[in-house]
């Protein structure tokens, strides 16, 4: 049984989904422990697994369910345990890709703990609610959300070694999303990067990507780096985002850049909403800055960007 308090422990990890969102051989119990298999731990209850609409809107709530479904969210496996006697709930999120992930996390750490928990490690990329007694534990790997949920008296035991122990069980490494890492450069807030849900700029074809406040483009400029998994597809979004500000923006214009042996469009426009953009899609990525004071910031943020994948590129 869910319950709605602020108290939870996430974590992400990489699997792989069927077309329909049901779990694949391997990934069936969505990683959740059965008795005996870590110390203090007992199963209370069985396993519930949740992969369409109605019973995942149930128990996460309307609003939330349909926010989730645009990061990706596939299934929801739930299970109440007894840790040392006391109740707890270990609950794990199946996601679509590993980007999908980190926006529930983050969503959860903004929202959820309002930015106020303290970064620990557990083997991945996590987050301590400390403002209630460490409750709740974010923390992702890959493509999976895992939630353990304290609701026993005090004193609330460490769930660290609990999130190690969950963290291990899920193949793969733990790392962030590639777009953190390119985002990252002079004149953006990298630090505080985030994952929009998808339809950045008001544009729907846009999947979730990687995001920050950009005070190099000016007071309230941001830039975008999303991800499309291969070139071909980022080259069809940046014709697709040409053709969509063309109909709906001013004064467009693009010009062909080169990058060593690359050459590049970049692409700038006036947007009703969006004010200055100015955009590129370079490898699998289109990097989009907007709400600049000038297009020349834009063009210099977009450009330390690209700069950035190359130098990737090479280090690899």
């Amino acid at each position: 049984m869910r319950r709605h308090l602020i108290l939870c422990v996430f974590i992400l990890v990489g699997s792989v989904l069927t077309a329909c969102g049901n779990p694949l051989a391997g990934d069936s119990s969505g990683f959740l422990p059965e008795d005996g298999e870590f110390a203090g731990l007992s199963a209370v209850g069985k396993r519930q697994v949740l992969f369409t609409d109605g019973p995942k809107e149930k128990y996460l709530g309307a609003e939330r369910a349909r926010f989730f479904k645009q990061y990706g969210l596939s299934t929801i496996y739930s299970r109440d345990y007894a840790l040392g006697g006391e109740a707890l709930t270990i609950e794990a999120y199946q996601i679509g890709s590993d980007l999908g992930a980190a926006g529930i996390f983050y969503y959860y750490v903004g929202q959820q703990l309002r930015n106020t928990g303290e970064e620990i490690d557990v083997g991945a990329q996590a987050v301590s609610d400390t403002a209630h007694g460490g409750r709740n534990l974010y923390f992702y790997k890959g493509r999976w959300l895992f939630a353990l949920i304290y609701t026993g008296k005090e004193p609330v035991p460490d769930l660290k070694p609990l999130a190690q122990f969950l963290t291990a069980r899920v193949p793969g490494q733990s790392r962030k999303p590639a777009g953190f890492a390119y985002i990252d450069v002079e004149g953006v807030a990298g630090k505080y990067a985030r994952v929009t849900p998808g339809n950045a700029l008001n544009f729907d074809i846009f999947p979730p990507g990687v995001w920050a406040l950009a005070p190099g483009g000016g007071g309230d400029a941001r830039i975008f780096v999303i991800d499309f998994s291969e070139a071909k597809a980022a080259e069809k979004a940046g014709d697709d985002f040409w053709r969509y500000l063309q109909v709906n923006a001013s004064d467009s214009a693009r010009e062909k850049r080169q990058f060593g042996k690359t050459a590049v469009v970049f692409a700038r426009a006036v947007d009703p909403r969006e004010k200055n953009v100015v955009y590129a899609a370079f490898d699998r990525f289109v990097i989009v800055a907007s709400h600049l004071d000038n297009f020349a910031a834009g063009e210099t943020l977009v450009t330390r960007v690209i700069d950035k994948i190359r130098e990737s590129r090479r280090g690899n």
